[in-house]
């Protein structure tokens, strides 16, 4: 039987952020930024079922524009959203929300069973382990492959990515055992009774580390992952989303060589607030940094060898995955892991060091392209967690060209 969360009991979940509407299909997973207009429209709709042209008069009446002016772009509106099956028309051509729920999966992924899971797997031998210490919490990673799928893109990713992560001597409990297969059939992944297939390479990647975050921390306190570097010191930390080709890995594996504790560069969690002051912790995926050719000759003294390691390919990129040293790794200690920031790091080439405060608003444009989840069902509860952490959080973007000078920026907010 699956450990999944229910899902919820309606197909939208929506707040409103300082000047915008916020909406979370949880069909498609896809947030959508709605603009005061178009947030009302939605909201109205949702309320009850209109006539289109007595919804652009009620609409214009609200911002005190003409009838006229409000029409067209409502049609093109309503259109928008009658593709995304959020719209539906009654049978007196009336227009609504759409909020059933039956096309919401009971899981977001393919479950089968462990005799199926046994079947499709009975070639497969194991081709590596790695035993991993997540503050203290054992987990281990088995991956077996079907003997002419050795090497596999998937298992030599999984292979280098986890490689980073410290060890842990510790004996791990069956419970915390995760098995990963790459057959003929496809991919599949066990934890325990629960056994599911990966739709892809990419999402077999994307339900491992979720299962590590799980295991290593437990589910009730995880509120979800960021793409993103998490770095701290002993006043606290600062997360770093970032988009592909932004530097964020290069100042990251500066800074973990630079005084700062190391706390992963590819993925990070997220915990629920706690104690009195109700702050929100780091939880660390300290995997292997993700190198780029370009960074070699920066970062080639800070981490010796780093030249003679293998190029791995993955998303269409090359990189090296170098290991920060587990003594430069994020502690356990709260101090260490309290987010005092988050921040958008962007290289630009001979610019100055340069911190904007950012909006909610803008921070959620911001992260709609990076990428961020709450596990595998999202919960009403762990969003409204989530939209808490960022409306109450300091966020800034970072513009750098220098290093020490962006580490000297980012000390600042601590």
């Amino acid at each position: 039987m699956s450990d999944a969360a229910a899902p919820p009991a309606c197909r939208f979940y929506w707040r409103r952020v300082e000047q915008v509407l916020v909406v979370l299909d949880l069909i498609s997973l896809e947030f959508t930024i709605l603009n005061r207009t178009a947030g009302a429209t939605w909201l109205a709709l949702l309320d009850e079922s209109w006539d289109l042209d007595e919804l652009a008069g009620f609409i214009a009446e609200i911002f005190q524009v003409g009838a006229a002016e409000v029409e067209l772009d409502l049609a093109g509106l309503v259109q928008q959203w009658i593709v995304l099956g959020w719209v539906e028309t009654d049978t007196n051509g009336q227009v609504g929300i759409w909020t059933q729920t039956s096309e919401l999966p009971s899981s977001p992924y393919t479950e089968i069973s462990v005799p199926r899971l046994e079947t499709v797997s009975k070639e497969a031998a194991e081709e590596w382990s790695r035993s991993m210490d997540f503050l203290g919490e054992p987990v281990s990673v088995i991956f077996y492959c079907d003997p002419d799928l050795k090497g596999s893109d998937i298992s030599n990713r999984a292979q280098a990515f986890l490689s980073g992560v410290s060890e842990t001597s510790e004996e791990v409990p069956d419970a915390n055992r995760i098995h990963c297969y790459v057959t003929s059939k496809g991919i599949f992944l066990r934890r325990g009774a629960s056994c599911v297939e990966a739709k892809d390479l990419s999402d077999g990647l994307s339900r491992l580390v979720l299962w590590c975050f799980y295991q290593g921390y437990g589910r009730s306190n995880l509120i979800g992952t960021f793409h993103a570097a998490a770095l701290g010191r002993s006043e606290g930390a600062v997360l770093m989303p970032g988009l592909s080709g932004a530097g964020k890995s290069t100042l990251t594996a500066y800074l973990a060589r630079n005084g700062w504790q190391y706390g992963g560069d590819d993925i990070v969690g997220l915990s629920k607030a706690t104690g009195s002051t109700q702050d929100h912790l780091v939880l660390p995926f300290c995997s292997a940094v993700s190198v780029k050719e370009g960074a070699l000759d920066l970062l080639a003294d800070l981490y010796p060898g780093l030249r003679d390691l293998p190029v791995i390919s993955y998303d269409l990129k090359q990189a090296r995955f170098s290991c920060v040293p587990s003594e430069h790794h994020m502690p356990a200690e709260e101090s260490y892991r309290k987010i005092k920031a988050i921040v958008f790091p962007a290289y630009r080439e001979s610019a100055p060091t340069e911190l904007i405060s950012l909006s909610t608003e803008e921070t959620l444009l911001s992260l709609v392209g990076v990428g961020v989840r709450t596990g595998e069902v999202m919960t009403e509860e762990l969003l409204d967690e989530l939209f808490q952490f960022l409306e109450s959080t300091p966020k800034y973007r970072l513009s750098f060209s220098s290093l020490p000078e962006a580490s000297l920026a980012l000390e600042r907010l601590l």
